[in-house]
């Protein structure tokens, strides 16, 4: 990807993240002031700035990780993202392996509806086909995930993670779209 159309990209994820996350600004500088970040979180949020990528980082309280939203954008459709890291386990020498691990949402039926058997049948089956990450369904909730190990990460690399994040929930939300119509 060629300069310009990153730097496109990048204005129009700000412009997308902006809107959609207003509340954001003042928690990120409440938890700024309370929280130092790990030598992990920085080495990801240096893979996000040398990726060019936009993103909103906000402490969650609650699980007492970093989190980094990112709005996705391609081909006139956004998968909002969430990343974060989790401790995959340690090597013999006591390093922690960090993985990078990734969701967005592809599908959310309305408050207080499950989903159709016909779509949790559907996530079964298209998970034994994807070569990374997963289909889980949740409550009324379908999202796709998946994990990256952080140790020699490239920010090229990163960037095929997001978008294979992004592709496969832009294909399988058009997968849903048709279960939808024969319900």
């Amino acid at each position: 990807m060629n300069y310009a159309t990153k730097s496109v990209l990048t204005l129009v994820l700000v412009a997308v993240v902006s809107a959609s996350l207003p509340s954001w600004a003042p928690s990120m500088a409440m938890a700024k002031e309370t929280t130092e970040q790990t030598a992990a979180d920085a080495e990801l949020e240096s893979l996000l700035d040398e990726a060019e990528l936009f993103y909103q980082k906000k402490f969650n309280e609650e699980n007492q990780r970093w989190e980094y939203k990112i709005a996705w954008t391609e081909d006139g459709d956004t998968s909002m993202m969430l990343l974060y890291l989790r401790e995959l386990g340690t090597r013999g020498d006591g390093t922690v392996i960090n993985v990078i691990y990734g969701w967005t949402q592809a599908f959310a039926m309305p408050s207080g509806q499950d989903l159709p058997p016909a779509i949790i049948k559907s996530v079964a089956a298209t998970n034994d086909n994807l070569f990374t990450g997963n289909i889980s369904a949740t409550g009324g909730g379908v999202y796709v995930n998946a994990g990256a190990i952080l140790q020699d990460l490239t920010d090229d690399a990163l960037w095929l993670y997001l978008w294979d994040m992004h592709d496969t929930r832009v294909k399988y939300k058009a997968e849903i779209d048709k279960i939808m119509a024969n319900q």
